[in-house]
């Protein structure tokens, strides 16, 4: 799990000119340009990377589209070595990854699905009546796993063995990347489509909401930051996101102020940082690879 430290505060009896001078220094406090370190061919529609610090793994989602039911997940090691191509198959469309302790979390495209870690193996399997477009997947810290609908504006939620709708607004405007923070449900938002399909009116931003399902809102003004897809927290605070539709990586401050760091193709995907190596981890759906980035000042 996670989180972030709240956004720092000055008190209004504070002096104006230190207050100013400690958000000054906030807002220019965005992280170095990240630098390619690696990139690994091999994959099939890669949509999500995640890392499990228990077995020193990465695991990559492998939509594989255009062969039907034939998706899978690949482990890759941190230096980019690709140590099995399809390690778990069957599975239909997967796409947003998460890992608590031994279980790996699967957006599918008609379900949630549970693999047992140390065995490679299916554990379990909770359908969605009438999925639109399942996405991304987030824990959060007491074990509730949390799961994005983007066609349908809906999160689902999954506790107690039981996968049901937690929020259904089209306030969450195509709801694709998930993070469980402490107090709050982070989001990125696709934007406000133009219809059935990924063209949008308005782009998306970032969006938060608590775990009461209530104060869904906007991080800082609202305005558009593009079609986001993964969010990761940045060492320092704010946010790593990539926008699929454009293909970059941003910088999202606390604030919601984005940054572009790098320009990327698009298909730019759902993206995992390891904190402890400083590196970051990219699938690019539509060239088949796995980008790391070192992300060291």
């Amino acid at each position: 799990m996670k989180s972030n430290p709240n956004p720092p505060f000055c008190n209004i009896l504070a002096v104006t000119a230190l207050c100013t001078t400690v958000l000054a220094t906030t807002a220019l406090a965005n992280p170095p340009v990240p630098r390619l370190a690696w990139e690994t061919p091999g994959f099939s529609s890669p949509e999500s990377v995640a890392y499990d610090a228990r077995r020193g793994v990465l695991y990559v989602s492998n939509m594989n589209q255009g062969n039907e039911g034939g998706g899978f997940i690949s482990r890759l090691a941190p230096d980019g070595k690709l140590l099995e191509q399809r390690w778990v198959e069957g599975l239909l469309e997967p796409r947003g990854l998460d890992i608590q302790a031994d279980i790996l979390y699967i957006g599918d495209r008609e379900a949630l699905v549970e693999i047992n870690l140390p065995e490679g193996t299916k554990r379990a399997q909770h359908p969605v009546s009438e999925p639109g477009f399942l996405n991304d997947v987030t824990v959060a810290a007491d074990g509730s796993v949390y799961l994005s609908d983007m066609m349908r504006d809906v999160i689902y939620r999954l506790r107690g063995g039981q996968l049901i709708p937690w929020l259904e607004t089209p306030g969450l405007e195509s709801p694709n990347g998930l993070l469980a923070e402490t107090g709050r449900l982070l989001i990125g938002a696709w934007g406000v489509r133009t219809g059935g399909g990924f063209e949008t009116t308005i782009p998306g931003h970032l969006k938060s909401v608590d775990y009461s399902g209530q104060g869904l809102g906007s991080l800082g003004d609202g305005s558009a930051q593009g079609n986001l897809d993964g969010i990761e927290p940045a060492q320092g605070g704010g946010y790593y996101v990539t926008d699929w539709m454009v293909g970059s990586l941003l910088y999202i401050d606390a604030q919601g102020q984005a940054t572009e760091l790098l320009d990327l193709e698009q298909g730019s995907a759902d993206l995992e940082y390891i904190p402890e190596l400083d590196l970051l981890l990219i699938p690019m759906m539509k060239n088949g690879t796995v980008r790391a980035y070192d992300a060291s000042p």
